[in-house]
């Protein structure tokens, strides 16, 4: 074979490497909202290849795809380092557009640490990229993310407020998901600041644009969101069956570790309050365990 007709088939199985991973990646994107084990497993596979292909642009996209879901599954610190190492190669790219996305992940991580100063930091740093790229979708998503912030240090009111201009955002644009990501906290911070009717709402309009969307992990915000609702104007009857769907929902795509402290917490008040004494201490138990979880992977 000659050297250049050996170049070119090096060359075509270098694209071809390049198209698989890219794919790999959009898979993981959509798999980890209905199966996070098989986003997980794209994901690594996506890795492997960037890394043989030693393509650096490939690689900070697949450190930073691995690092998100790395981060919603709640380990924060492997995710901020997967995160810190995506971030390192976009700058040395120069590509500043791109590292978008790596920012959340650093941000939402380093809240997650307790480290809200430098979480803030990572918001500010999102605001000027959306603002610089006229970007509707990142300016939304910085809105969303300061919101979380400011949830985490327990100002409510204020995150209501973020999540309300991410919420106006989304809707003038027709951002969908992000209607349905940004409506499902500020249904919870509605809960949380006593606005139950107003919550329940909410959780309706989700649940529609989940069920005509597909979005599974949306549906189960809601129906959370929903339970809380009822559970705060003290209808038990109807707060049980939309937060046990929740659960079920949380469960099934993989995502239990997350939710299931709260969510189980509840279910265990409402079965002690149906009289059900063994349930609640089932529910009660499991609520303690995933919580000891939780700290672990801190």
């Amino acid at each position: 074979m000659s050297l250049a007709l050996s170049e070119r088939l090096e060359a075509a199985g270098q694209a071809m490497g390049y198209e698989k991973a890219l794919a790999l990646l959009e898979l993981a994107h959509i798999a980890w909202y209905v199966d996070s084990e098989s986003a997980d497993h794209y994901l690594s596979e996506s890795l492997a290849l960037s890394h043989r292909l030693e393509n650096p642009w490939l690689l900070a996209r697949a450190l930073q795809e691995k690092a998100r879901v790395v981060q919603i599954a709640g380990y924060f610190r492997e995710a901020h380092r997967l995160a810190s190492q995506s971030l390192s190669l976009w700058q040395a790219l120069g590509d500043r557009a791109s590292h978008y996305n790596t920012l959340v992940v650093l941000g939402w991580s380093a809240m997650k640490l307790d480290q809200t100063d430098e979480a803030f930091a990572f918001v500010r740093q999102q605001r000027e990229l959306a603002e610089r790229a006229g970007n509707p979708a990142q300016l939304a998503g910085s809105y969303f993310n300061e919101g979380a912030v400011l949830e985490q240090c327990g100002h409510f009111a204020a995150a209501a407020d973020a999540y309300t201009h991410s919420l106006e955002i989304a809707k003038s644009t027709g951002l969908r998901h992000n209607m349905g990501s940004t409506g499902t906290k500020l249904a919870y911070m509605r809960v949380q600041l006593g606005q139950y009717e107003s919550a329940l709402a909410l959780a309706r309009t989700i649940l529609e644009g989940a069920d005509v969307m597909g979005m599974t992990s949306h549906r189960a915000h809601a129906l959370a969101a929903a339970g809380l609702a009822h559970l705060g104007r003290g209808e038990y009857a109807l707060a049980g069956p939309p937060l046990a769907e929740s659960e079920r929902i949380f469960h099934q795509i993989g995502q239990h570790a997350i939710y299931h402290i709260k969510i189980d917490g509840f279910l265990g008040y409402l079965a002690r309050w149906e009289g059900d004494h063994q349930r609640a201490w089932a529910h009660l138990l499991r609520s303690l365990r995933w919580g000891i979880e939780r700290e672990d992977l801190r």
